[in-house]
């Protein structure tokens, strides 16, 4: 073998080096270009979600009822048992936040059926909720705005 440096090796890296390296200038023009698309990703993918998020509504879901003597299914003593007789329902009680409290979230999570509003002349800002149910966390506004309102008919009939 022979001591001196060998020429193949030298032309074998040479001509592995690649030509088309982009300049400075077209690696920030491709760099913007990946950066908007991924953006753009981004905003589509959260309009979409926000969207989705505010138009949905909770669907009707059953009005659990209590039972006004106190025997099983009782109200916690944070709410009362109420006979709805004002909402076209006069044999139907439910449990009643005091006016300006409803459930905390962290307790019923977003289950539409652990409180609800109903659609009741006069009673729109009552909040209801599930028998056992503690109503102990203020509400956003006076009407409890933020405690969708059941369309149940089976909640009225």
């Amino acid at each position: 073998m022979a001591d001196g440096p060998v020429p193949y090796r030298t032309l074998w890296i040479h001509s592995t080096i690649p030509t088309n390296i982009p300049t400075s200038t077209e690696s920030s023009k491709l760099i913007r270009t990946i950066t908007m698309q991924i953006f753009t990703i981004v905003a589509v993918l959260a309009a979409a979600a926000s969207a989705a998020s505010v138009s949905r509504q909770p669907g009707p879901v059953n009005c659990s009822t209590c039972n006004l003597d106190g025997s099983g299914r009782a109200c916690h003593p944070s709410a009362a048992c109420t006979l709805n007789g004002g909402a076209g329902a006069p044999n139907k009680a439910y449990c009643t936040c005091p006016s300006g409290f409803k459930a905390n979230p962290r307790e019923v999570g977003a289950d539409p059926a652990a409180q609800w509003r109903l659609n009741w002349a006069g009673h729109e800002s009552q909040v209801f909720v599930r028998w056992e149910t503690a109503c102990t966390t203020p509400c956003n506004d006076a009407t409890c705005s933020e405690i969708s309102i059941n369309r149940n008919p089976q909640c009225f009939a």
